[in-house]
């Protein structure tokens, strides 16, 4: 069985191919199979660099990242040994892989950023890559804990390489890159953002009852907005949470903790911000998941 990579120029074409608007120029959606072999011979290599991913047929994740030129991506069996071991058990149901084009037309540097920033964002594992990217941050994670590799490719390029937010309101940005899940529902993602969290207010010299807006983070990057009402001592049962059950429990914490009563933001707030990076306003390492802004 071969693969190979199409432009729209064919020398002599011989299937009909449907494209829909979401196809790049040279189709992000690559052909995985060719009924003809002689096809492999029309067909105009590429010259770009670009970054691509592998997924399971089955279950539809991703499980490899990689970047290349010309017919790289559709040489499956030139793989390190855990990659060759995932594309054998998909053969064994009598399938191949999935290859799809995350960005195209890239030189040679920004391919190696994005492939990092892809393989950073996702991990490994759940993807079988052995090595992490140049300029990536390698830490210990559980396995698959996020289910980012279940991401449509739209949206983690819309990760990997956002536009930057000029955040002018009064916020306060929440990191949740432990507690956040791919696919997450609005009430999930909610409670996780809005509590519990140490954070002064003007009583005890803090900036907590500045922030208008609380900016619910990951990665980097801005996933929801809410507008914030009040903030309550968390433990009080002032509020209640419908995913995190635990967090209704009457309970004293040391030192105080907080969490807010919310809504989600206006709508121009919301287009004005979401998918926008903040990586700018965020300290590499920084333990603190808190980070005001304008306040």
């Amino acid at each position: 069985m071969q693969h190979a990579f199409y432009r729209f120029n064919f020398k002599r074409p011989r299937i009909n191919i449907s494209l829909d608007s979401s196809t790049s120029f040279f189709m992000r959606a690559m052909v995985p199979r060719i009924m003809d072999a002689d096809m492999v011979n029309d067909t105009i290599l590429r010259s770009d660099y670009y970054v691509y991913l592998f997924r399971n047929p089955i279950d539809k994740n991703i499980f490899y990242i990689g970047k290349g030129t010309g017919p790289r991506a559709e040489n499956l069996n030139n793989r390190n040994p855990k990659t060759k071991e995932m594309i054998e058990k998909i053969r064994a149901e009598k399938k191949e892989p999935i290859i799809e084009t995350l960005r195209d037309c890239l030189d040679e540097d920004a391919a190696k950023k994005l492939e990092s920033a892809a393989i950073d964002l996702i991990g490994i594992p759940p993807l079988t890559n052995l090595i992490h990217g140049p300029g990536t941050t390698i830490r210990k994670r559980n396995p698959n804990k996020t289910h980012l590799d279940e991401m449509k490719t739209k949206e983690l390029e819309e990760f990997i390489d956002p536009d930057e937010a000029n955040v002018t309101e009064r916020s306060i940005l929440i990191r949740i890159n432990q507690l956040y899940r791919y696919g997450m529902d609005a009430d999930s993602l909610y409670d996780a953002t809005r509590g519990v969290w140490v954070i002064g207010g003007r009583e005890d010299g803090g900036r907590r009852d500045c922030a208008e807006y609380a900016f619910s983070v990951f990665k980097g990057i801005i996933i929801e907005v809410y507008k914030i009402n009040k903030w309550y001592l968390a433990g009080t049962q002032s509020t209640v949470y419908k995913t995190r059950l635990d967090k209704n429990m009457p309970r004293t914490y040391e030192p105080p903790r907080w969490e807010f009563e919310g809504e989600i933001a206006e709508s121009e707030i919301r287009e004005k911000y979401l998918k926008k990076s903040v990586k700018r306003s965020l300290t590499n390492g920084s333990q603190n998941p808190i980070k005001y802004v304008n306040c």
